[in-house]
């Protein structure tokens, strides 16, 4: 049973094809590997072993995989976000992997992201200078500062 009652999820890969094929050795290379989730990094844990030619299976405790990345729909058919949608990486690795996956459904688009923090809104992800400047250095340093009065 998954969360709230509903069935849990299994999803098996297989070896990709045209992937790397599997090693050869002993019995733990026929057995498939288990990931423990189906969020972005079980998934992409999943993919990845597939992609070097392992067998694979991600248990994921909800009904559908996704972790705070998926879209889930409601009675009325009213589509909800879990979580931020929006993905954020310097290295290219990363990015390079997703527009592997996600082909032309991958969609780049230039977006200000910006945390609210005690009046003010301070740039997401965080860049150092930018919290010095707007925070300042007692609040920075003395979070607790804000609360007990010393300004």
């Amino acid at each position: 049973m998954g969360k709230g009652g509903g069935m849990a999820t299994t999803a098996e890969f297989p070896a990709l094809p045209g992937d790397a094929p599997a090693p050869a050795g002993d019995a733990r290379d026929r057995k498939p590997y288990v990931v423990i989730g189906g969020g972005p990094a079980g998934l992409t844990a999943g993919y990845l072993l597939a992609k070097a030619g392992r067998r694979v299976i991600v248990f994921e405790a909800d009904e559908q995989v996704g972790g705070l990345a998926k879209t889930v729909v409601d009675a009325d058919g009213y589509r909800f976000d879990l979580g931020g949608h929006r993905f954020f990486t310097k290295a290219t690795e990363v990015n390079d992997l997703w527009l592997e996956i996600m082909g032309d459904e991958f969609l780049m688009r230039p977006r200000m992201s910006r945390i609210f923090w005690n009046g003010k809104y301070l740039d997401y992800p965080l860049k150092g200078t930018d919290v010095i400047k707007k925070l300042g250095p007692v609040e920075l340093f003395c979070p607790a500062c804000r609360t007990c009065g010393r300004r």
